[in-house]
């Protein structure tokens, strides 16, 4: 794609750097380039602006050690031992070092984007010397994305360091920087507050607004007549990116740990009214982005988020519902996360927590009596994301050419043989019982091929930063939260209820919503748990789930289950920690207490120093 292209040959020629040892506010030209080159040749302007982009991991397993956040959630686990996830579950984050700190490289991306709109439009540089008409779009296209990525980094900011004063229970977000500082000004901008989380929450819609305003909706498949809009530039921003980050923002601002306490606190009427803009986001969102109806809808099947297929417009479904994304072609994912048999890491090991948050296929939770589950049978008859995002013991796992088997995760066996997969042939195994199957290669020999060992392949991957599926989840859940699960937006489209949205995400994976009934008629409370464990699903591996813990002051605490397997003699299996709340087994202890402080991440200990007037997150 085109902006691979130009970010791969901006990010070659290091036009410009960001340095945050010195002040992360103001980007340094190297000596190599001067303003007098850098802004006349518009492949070098575009190049700074794509720093932004680049910033933003290219895979779903971005964080540190080719992890997946998912891996300090009750989702999964890392085995990866250097990596600052796997200590950060036992409460090892500190204000000098963490997994989640990534103040620098936010502040960095948004004065990269600052600087684009200061220089970057000048009339000096042009884009398209032989269509004047061109030039504009290009002009005004670029205008529109510096606008979003703005907002995109300062959204980072938000959701990882809001967070109630250490000092009177307001609820804070980051400093608001929206021009780029010299050297001259250093003192000036270290002496920046953190401005208030509803200010920083008006500051990133206002910043989406103006985006709107100067990017195509959507991008069309016509490269030849329309370059700037054409297809080649999947990836960039567009004006339903745009409109799904205000959903998303919307949604954070009134989520329950957002909202300030003390003599600081908003009456209900303000929280109702916060949780009426996250509604007429989402609503706005689908409408005015022409998202479709809501039976337009469409599961999120492996093929969009890894093969050939993810870099080819014509793939519709991909295409309509990953609104924003960034792209590789590589096996970071394979060489990660495969099981060490088929020459991988097996570092994302699923809990059997998640697990056991998948339904039956007829809607009831694997719990409830009618649900027909079998803890000796665990896998048959499950909702259908289940065995698209799960790697199980006996399912078919596709890896050399010459080797297609089952994966043999049983612990022992009465021959005395222990599978190859499991906890005790290689040390590397799953200490869960599982692998992670989603976004994972079906190509055979990406990471190994014994006809020739230097014949590997790599291939495409997708992450999925915004999706149309978690528009609608956004409505569904703010509308709960202001009419109850069967209430509509007044003015809006009235079968756009939280119950209609939930049966229809559910039936789009072959899951019964006979339960979706009953739970509603217990109302918001209990829809709201159920709306929730949606969004755990959906989005499972996608990054998404640490952010709703947080928001909503879910249990961080949580144990990490697994599931021991016995293979017998006549080759049937026996397994343990399959019947919840009687067999659990235990895997490893979370010791992030009920705590203010870790539902947030503390500013880093660096820029407390260099600026006296930032307030540190309660706890920290």
């Amino acid at each position: 794609m085109k902006i691979r292209k130009y970010l791969c040959f901006g990010l070659a020629l290091m036009l410009i750097s960001v340095s945050s040892c010195d002040n992360y506010l103001e980007p340094k030209l190297t000596n190599q380039y001067g303003d007098d080159i850098t802004w006349k040749l518009p492949s070098y302007a575009m190049g700074t602006l794509l720093e932004a982009y680049g910033a933003i991991g290219e895979t779903t397993c971005s964080y540190d050690g080719n992890n997946y956040l998912d891996a300090v959630t009750d989702n999964s686990l890392t085995t990866g031992l250097a990596s600052t996830l796997y200590t950060y579950v036992f409460g090892n984050q500190t204000a000098h070092s963490g997994a989640l700190n990534n103040w620098a490289t936010a502040y960095s991306a948004i004065a990269t984007a600052n600087l684009f709109l200061e220089k970057g439009l000048s009339p000096d540089i042009i884009y398209d010397i032989s269509d004047s008409e061109r030039d504009k779009k290009y002009r005004e296209r670029s205008k529109g994305e510096a606008y979003f990525l703005r907002a995109w980094w300062q959204m980072e900011l938000l959701r990882n360091y809001g967070g109630r004063s250490s000092i009177d229970g307001k609820v804070l977000g980051y400093v608001i920087v929206t021009r780029t500082f010299h050297e001259e000004e250093r003192e000036t901008v270290n002496a920046y507050p953190r401005s208030e989380f509803e200010i920083c929450v008006r500051q990133i819609l206002a910043d989406c607004d103006t985006a709107f305003k100067y990017l195509p909706l959507q991008y069309a498949n016509n490269n030849s007549n329309d370059p700037p809009y054409g297809m080649d530039n999947l990836g960039r921003a567009s004006g339903k990116a745009v409109l799904s980050l205000k959903s998303r923002i919307a949604l954070l601002a009134a989520s329950p740990a957002y909202q300030p306490l003390g003599a600081n606190a908003i009456s209900e009427d303000s929280i109702r009214k916060k949780w009426l803009r996250a509604a007429v986001m989402a609503h706005e969102a689908i409408s005015v982005g022409q998202m479709g109806a809501l039976n337009d809808m469409i599961p999120l099947d492996n093929d969009m988020l890894v093969g050939a297929n993810v870099n080819v417009p014509a793939h519709a479904n991909s295409y309509n519902e990953i609104l924003f994304r960034r792209t590789s072609n590589n096996r970071v994912p394979e060489l990660n996360h495969f099981p060490p048999m088929w020459f991988g890491e097996g570092k994302c090991n699923p809990s059997q927590n998640l697990v056991n948050a998948y339904p039956m296929k007829n809607g009831y939770p694997i719990t409830d009596v009618r649900s027909g589950y079998d803890s000796q049978h665990p896998y048959i008859n499950r909702d259908g994301r289940f065995e698209q995002q799960i790697s199980y013991n006996g399912l078919r796992f596709y890896g050399l050419g010459t080797e297609i088997r089952p994966l043999q995760i049983y612990s022992s066996a009465a021959d005395s043989t222990v599978g190859f997969d499991s906890p005790g042939y290689d040390f590397r195994n799953t200490w869960t019982g599982y692998y992670l199957r989603k976004g994972m290669s079906n190509k055979l020999n990406v990471n190994y091929n014994p006809d020739n060992p230097g014949g590997t392949q790599t291939d495409y991957h997708s992450n999925p930063l915004m999706r149309r599926a978690e528009v609608w989840l956004n409505l569904a859940e703010a509308l709960n939260e202001l009419y109850g699960p069967e209430g509509a937006l007044p003015g809006g489209n009235a079968a756009h209820t939280p119950v209609a949205i939930v049966k229809r995400l559910r039936t789009l994976y072959g899951t019964g919503n006979a339960y979706v009934d009953e739970v509603a008629l217990e109302g918001a409370e209990k829809f709201r748990d159920l709306l929730l464990n949606e969004r755990r699903l959906e989005f499972a591996f996608e990054n998404m789930r640490l952010w709703d813990m947080r928001r909503w002051k879910l249990p961080l605490n949580t144990a990490i289950l697994g599931i021991k397997i016995y293979k017998e003699e006549n080759n049937n299996f026996v397994y343990f920690g399959t019947n919840p709340g009687e067999d659990d087994i235990v895997v490893q202890e979370r010791h992030l207490l009920a705590d203010e402080k870790y539902y947030s991440s503390p500013i880093p200990y660096a820029e407390l120093v260099k600026n006296p007037n930032l307030i540190q997150n309660a706890g920290w």
